[in-house]
């Protein structure tokens, strides 16, 4: 499992993030049947205006230079996801991507 946190070349993170979620959104315009909706450990579809407005009022002790959100990439190998597709199938794939993902977000130490 490859993971990054990635410079933020699509949208200043220190400003707004709208242009942020709009260019994650791409991909659901562009391929609606592939749609996967915003989740996080409590939710499983989370509006994307609820997004940029979490991640726009992260300002709690932040001083105005300050990042306010970054790029996570979780990227399983290819073997990685064959072994998923093959023990859960589908759409056990998807959901243990997505717990494996809560689960790496909730382990973050967000101190530093």
């Amino acid at each position: 499992m490859y993971i990054h946190i990635s410079p933020s070349e699509k949208g200043d993170n220190r400003g707004s993030s709208v242009v942020l979620v709009n260019y994650l959104e791409k991909e659901s315009r562009l391929y609606p049947d592939r749609n996967e909706p915003w989740f996080n450990g409590r939710n499983r579809d989370i509006a994307s205006y609820q997004i940029r407005a979490a991640l726009d009022g992260n300002v709690a002790k932040l001083c105005q230079k300050d990042a306010k959100f970054f790029l996570l990439n979780i990227s399983p190998s290819q073997r990685e996801i064959a072994f998923l597709l093959k023990t859960f199938g589908e759409e056990g794939a998807r959901n243990a991507l997505k717990a494996y993902t809560v689960k790496v977000m909730d382990s973050y130490d967000w101190r530093y």
